[in-house]
Parts: structure tokens; sequence; C-alpha cells
């Protein structure tokens, strides 16, 4: 059974935002945005649901670049990929989609902003990336959980299968300086250093750094190690 709660905007001079005012839109198109704007997402609870949709179902304490000397308690919502922090009120909030602000989770220094990318669909979205490496050629992390609906038995033959939240394999993607979205990582090794359209003596070095290295660029440390180094050149 799902339980769709309210949905409430309120407006306010941008001056006047304040810790307690940094609540999100729950939608991920480019299109609407708008400074001031706050609102509550709805919260949708599905009681029979399998897994989560959270990396951590437990708060941890965040900090906002844009809001000096205080902290906050979050966590992430990669189903929806949403920031949920926690006000006064007790009550959990989407923070406000926006490509300025910056989260750090204080205990493991996990940094999240928010970036433009297309879709599986080739739609234009935003969303939360985790940052590997925010040199000139930025390496970022996509943190993904899909929600599967249930599954009802047809037949006898058949058996039901109740909805569920699964963990899917992590993307990687670069942002080149001055662009504005962020480019998937290739598969393939020559791909990537075609695709981060370097000239023809970084492309060289490259090739012989990965080579040298063993570079793995379907590792997380490989990848991170290969950025570092191509934001060197």
């Amino acid at each position: 059974m799902l339980r769709i709660f309210g949905l409430f905007i309120l407006l306010i001079s941008p001056s006047l935002v304040t810790s307690q005012s940094m609540l999100i839109d729950t939608g991920g198109d480019v299109a609407g945005r708008g400074a001031g704007l706050i609102e509550t997402s709805p919260v949708i609870i599905n009681e029979t649901y399998k897994g989560t949709p959270y990396l951590n179902e437990d708060y941890s304490v965040i900090s906002i670049n844009k809001i000096e000397g205080e902290t906050f308690s979050a966590r992430f919502n990669a189903a929806a990929d949403a920031m949920e922090i926690l006000v006064k009120d007790g009550k959990a909030y989407n923070l406000s989609r926006d490509t300025n602000l910056e989260v750090t989770f204080l205990i493991s220094n996990k940094k999240y902003r928010v970036f433009y990318y297309k879709n599986e669909n080739n739609s234009n979205r935003n969303g939360y990336f985790v940052v590997l490496n925010d040199d000139d050629i930025k390496l970022l992390k996509k943190e993904i959980i899909k929600f599967h609906d249930e599954k009802l038995a047809t037949n006898s033959y058949d058996s039901a299968r109740p909805a569920e939240f699964k963990r899917e394999k992590d993307k990687y993607y670069f942002l080149l300086k001055d662009q504005i979205y962020v480019t998937e990582v290739p598969k393939r090794k020559k791909d990537l250093v075609y695709a981060l359209n370097l000239d023809s003596e970084k492309k060289d070095k490259v090739e012989k750094f990965m080579k040298k290295n063993r570079i793995k660029t379907n590792k997380e440390e490989g990848l991170i190690e290969l950025f570092n180094y191509i934001n060197t050149l």
C-alpha cells in the first residue's frame, strides 16, 4: 500500500534563506528552477518493500558550503536522488537541488554536488554525484538504487515478488572544464582518452601512463589514479 503525503510550497526572498529553509523540490528536470523556492517532497511509504532507498539509513553529520558554521543531520536517498535533511521540527526535507551547493559528510569526508546529465532516455536531468576529483577535469560517481514494482502471481505456477529497492552498479562520469553536462566514462580505454579531448602530446602521455601503471578503468581506484595524473598535465 502506497501512502502519499502532502506537498506545500513556500516562496521567500533569496537573501532570507537560512539553514532551516534549505528544502527541496522533487523533480529532476532542468527547467523550472528558481532561487528561494522551497517545498517539501511528497513522502512515499511502501510498507511491503524489500531493501532500502538509502546508501545508509542512518542520518550522518554534514556541512553545507553555503551555510558556514553549522552542521546538520542528513542521508542520501539514491532511489529518489535526494538529500534528506533533518530540521528542528524533527521532520526530514529534501535539500534544494542547486548546482552551487556542496554537501560534505564529515565523518567520511564524502562530498556530493549536483551536476547536469542525460539519463537513460537521453532526457536532460540534474542530480547528485560524489566528487572523486575536483580539478579542471572532474571525476564523479553516480550511486544508483532502483525501485522495482511488486509482481503478482498470474497463475498457480507463478510466484509473487514484493516491491523492492535494488542497489545497482555505480556509474562514473567526468566533466571537462567549461562544459555543463557530465559525460559517462566509456568502457574502452581508447574511447576514454578520445572523449577527454586532449591534445596529441597529452593523449600519448596518458596512454603510456595507463600501460605502465596497468590502470584498470573499470575500477574506481584506477579511475582516481588516472584522473589525478591527467590533471597534472
